[in-house]
């Protein structure tokens, strides 16, 4: 169940009738801010409260107790019904708050100096921001692999413009290195993490035929490339000797019009006039006053041409490039720029893993799919830099990919979509060294399986065939599924609001009047409201019309509302129920979850009675004020194993 927090107010809660959002969405992906977008009725309590980037009152999205969005509100609209249209942004984009001022890395550069390391400069970055904005929009730097995405941990960073925190660590990190941005809430504190990869794998596995609604598969090679030019640091900032206005001639017999030069650890000498011809073995200069390479990018001229590794990666002259690419697409180039990089080896072994990534299509695959943890709480969500298996036997596919977004309808969860993508390499038939990990365990377990020995292989057996003849213990389990599948059927799993017009108080509108689209209400007119209740098993149920607005006159008193919440949800399996029931009352804003608040309340004869009732029985029966699973005085409900063993529903009332 989604619950919308507007600091410690509640914006959407669907156990309170006049605590709801529509048009409620959570849109997330990898290194961006994420957005929550939603419509607020002139109906709702906090209508008129809400402010535009209120950071002492953010947005908060929860699952259940999962947090899932942080933010603030940046737009608030009203549409002609007066309709209420808010959008949000995630808190990571506080960092487009603050300014970086102008900066080198090199000691000799111009204004501020950050660290030369990797992780050095991402902690120098987020320092930048922390001392330009107030407590509630500072982040603490929690786990920083920066410098394992640096061949050196050596890098070189400028600038003389002021631009965000979060534009700079975007071009400069991000960008150039890789790596992935999370934001994380322990406590008080927001830490955020800078990762080279992830790593987290999600439990689920999204099942053609049982959660898998849609698969749409793309291959997008508008970037592909099948060879890369590298450049590296300016010859200045290497370990190689730039030439000062000396070039390597390109003359292929000596020219008496021209002066040639050798090359010592000496420097440059002039040939003599004597000598009429280049000898083999000796690499020949010329010299250009205006020709400098110290400006120049670091290439891999000078390296032997060959091949790198089994893959068909080869160097040739000042490129890199890949064979089976160049068959299947002809000759594609890019250039590959790394200013860190000031060594020729470096900046090949980093050049044919760029190049990895071009040659060929980018795979991405968007899905569909109803998460199972909103079958099952015990179930993980599904997020963001997970690690989730697809499984489809028409697409032939069973395989790990990684979630790069996600789209949640929070009021209809159903049509929730997550796109997936992978760094399989459609030419080659590799993948990133983490999905091809994964994949391997896929197979591991039928491998496994048929490595067991003949004497394991009967003791399975025979394990099977005194499972078969438990014929008691198949027809239990078969029962607890049946009813399972009942409980499953009577819940209720979607809530739809109907509307409609009326000039009666007292005589509700006929049937073919209602509408699930808000009505205008306009002077002498009254406007009714029903919901339609939607069960497991698809049937819905109308529940009776009540009067919502009319003609204006006297404040009524609150209204109060119990809610009972619970810690497993609605539907527990007989042999694995252990859960907490909790009391919630409240009465207009005010939200009671203790007895001592329930006394001052409504006055010290105020109390709270549980009943329950089993199937078969056609009345609530009370449970006693003493009963030892109760705590604070009914506040808490305590279910052990042996209090379900068919279905069961409980109830509690509030005695004033």
């Amino acid at each position: 169940m989604y619950i919308v927090k507007y600091g410690k107010e509640y914006l959407h809660d669907p156990n309170v009738d006049d605590c709801l959002l529509v048009d409620l969405s959570l849109d997330a992906e990898e290194n961006t801010c994420g957005y929550c977008d939603f419509t607020i009725y002139p109906s709702h309590p906090m209508y008129d409260k809400l402010k535009e980037r209120d950071a002492d009152n953010p947005i908060t999205v929860y699952d259940g107790d999962v947090l899932l969005f942080t933010g603030f509100i940046y737009e608030l609209g009203k549409e002609f019904y007066l309709d209420g249209k808010v959008k949000c942004k995630g808190e990571l984009d506080y960092l487009s708050e603050s300014i970086v001022r102008p900066y080198s890395t090199l000691q000799n550069g111009y204004g501020s100096q950050p660290p030369t390391s990797a992780n050095g400069y991402f902690e120098w970055l987020i320092s930048q921001h922390n001392e330009q904005v107030k407590d509630n929009k500072r982040f603490t730097v929690g786990i920083n692999q920066g410098g394992s995405l640096d061949p050196n941990n050596y890098i070189y960073r400028e600038s003389t413009k002021y631009p965000t925190t979060w534009k700079e660590i975007g071009e400069k990190l991000l960008d150039d290195l890789g790596g992935y941005l999370r934001i994380r809430h322990e406590g008080d504190t927001r830490y955020i993490d800078y990762l080279s990869e992830w790593t987290d794998t999600n439990t689920q596995i999204l099942d053609f035929g049982k959660n898998l609604t849609d698969y749409t598969q793309t291959d997008d090679s508008e970037s592909i490339a099948t060879f890369i030019v590298p450049l590296g640091a300016r010859m200045s900032d290497t370990e190689y000797s730039y030439n000062d206005g000396y070039y390597q001639t390109t003359d292929k017999t000596m020219s008496s019009e021209k002066e040639y030069y050798t090359k010592s650890d000496n420097g440059y000498t002039k040939v003599s006039d004597d000598v009429k011809a280049f000898e083999a073995g000796i690499t020949y200069y010329e010299y250009f006053e205006l020709f400098d390479e110290s400006s120049l990018s670091l290439t891999i001229t000078g390296l032997d041409d060959k091949e790198y590794d089994t893959e068909g990666y080869r160097k040739s002259g000042d490129i890199i490039y890949c064979e089976s690419a160049v068959q299947k697409y002809g000759w594609i180039g890019v250039t590959y720029e790394n200013t860190d990089i000031i060594t020729k080896e470096q900046l090949v072994s980093k050049s044919i893993i760029a190049l990895k990534e071009l040659i060929s299509p980018k795979r991405t695959i968007e899905i569909k799919a109803v998460d199972m943890h909103l079958v099952n709480p015990d179930i993980n969500p599904i997020r963001i830099g997970e690690y989730v298996r697809v499984r489809s036997k028409p697409h032939n596919l069973d395989s790990y990919f990684l979630c790069t977004s996600i789209d949640l309808d929070l009021n209809n969860p159903e049509n929730s979509t997550y796109t997936l993508g992978t760094t399989f390499d459609t030419l080659t038939g590799q993948q990133n060294k983490r999905i091809k990990l994964l994949n391997a365990t896929i197979n591991q377990t039928y491998e496994q399986a048929e490595k067991l020995t003949e004497k394991e292989k009967q003791n399975a057996q025979s394990a099977n065939e005194a499972l078969k003849k438990s014929n008691a213990a198949t027809e239990t389990a078969n029962d607890a599924k049946d009813t399972a599948t009942e409980a499953k059927n009577n819940t209720i799993v979607k809530v739809i609001d109907e509307y409609a017009v009326s000039d009666s108080t007292t005589d509700p509108p006929q049937t073919d009047e209602w509408s699930r689209e808000t009505p205008a209400w306009g002077e002498g007119k009254f406007i009714w409201r029903r919901f339609i209740y939607v069960y497991g098993d698809g049937h819905e149920e109308i529940g009776n019309p009540a009067l919502s607005t009319g003609g204006s006159g006297k404040d009524g008193e609150d209204a109060v509302t119990l809610r009972i919440e619970s810690s497993r949800g609605t539907v527990f399996k007989n042999d694995q129920v252990s859960t907490v029931l909790s009391v919630v009352i409240y009465q207009g804003s005010k939200r009671i979850t203790d007895s001592a608040t329930l006394k001052s309340t409504f006055g010290n004869s105020a109390y709270l009675q549980w009943k329950w009732m089993r199937l078969d029985d056609e009345t609530f029966g009370i449970i006693s004020a003493g009963d030892s699973r109760f705590s604070d005085n009914g506040f808490r409900f305590t279910l052990l194993p042996d209090d379900v063993d068919t279905k069961v529903t409980f109830m509690c009332e509030l005695i004033v």
